[in-house]
């Protein structure tokens, strides 16, 4: 019984069972089960985002499909932070190059408190690792807003409108805003349009993934 109790905790503290990352189902390594892994997009020329109209550049790294769509719900709503890695290599693949900082999408403070994280912050540091781009923290949220996914395309514009505020110098800076999906572009642009406004050089955005069709 006692060697029964320590097999159980030593299997608690060091798991061997991983999970998918995308459905959750048990795997014995790697990120994707054979079912989402058959079915996740290459994505390698990347999504051209044009709805993000004010924006010198910007891209997504794969489209948002089921199963892609499946992971960041789990990377952003049950906190599965390896999500990120997987994210982020879509990101790099298409990075504009010449960037002298990446600009995470804040979270208004309440909505990261609940969240545990901010998941654009996440990624800017993966793709940060990789690149040597620094992460420059230069927007802040100062009105908290309702989750845009629950709204129509006018309440999205509505919502996010004059809720971000410029923190820092970035007069001059080539600056790509880093977020997990890009949808109508809302709040997006309303990012992109404070840098400029405050007087960055160029404005792009990178993100993980953008609906097509």
């Amino acid at each position: 019984m006692l060697e029964s109790l320590r097999e159980t905790l030593y299997s608690l503290i060091f798991p061997t069972e991983t999970r998918c990352l995308a459905c959750g189902a048990p795997i014995q390594g790697g990120a994707l089960c054979p079912q989402c892994a058959s079915r996740w997009p290459l994505g390698n020329g990347g999504i051209r985002i044009a709805c993000v109209e004010t924006a010198d550049w910007a891209y997504a790294g794969l489209p948002y499909t089921p199963v892609v769509r499946s992971m960041i719900h789990r990377y952003k709503f049950q906190c599965v932070r390896a999500a990120a890695d997987v994210l982020a290599e879509s990101m790099i693949r298409i990075m504009p190059e010449e960037v002298d900082a990446l600009v995470p999408v804040p979270l208004h403070p309440r909505r990261e408190r609940w969240r545990g994280f901010n998941q654009s912050q996440l990624l800017c540091e993966r793709i940060a690792a990789a690149t040597g781009v620094e992460v420059l923290p230069a927007l802040s949220r100062i009105r908290h807003t309702r989750e845009q996914a629950m709204l129509d395309v006018r309440m999205r514009e509505l919502n996010v409108r004059d809720s971000m505020r410029v923190c820092t110098p970035v007069q001059g800076l080539r600056l790509l805003v880093v977020d997990d999906v890009v949808t109508t572009g809302s709040t997006a642009m309303e990012c992109v349009n404070e840098l400029l406004h405050a007087g960055a050089g160029w404005v792009g955005v990178l993100c993980a993934a953008h609906p097509i069709g």
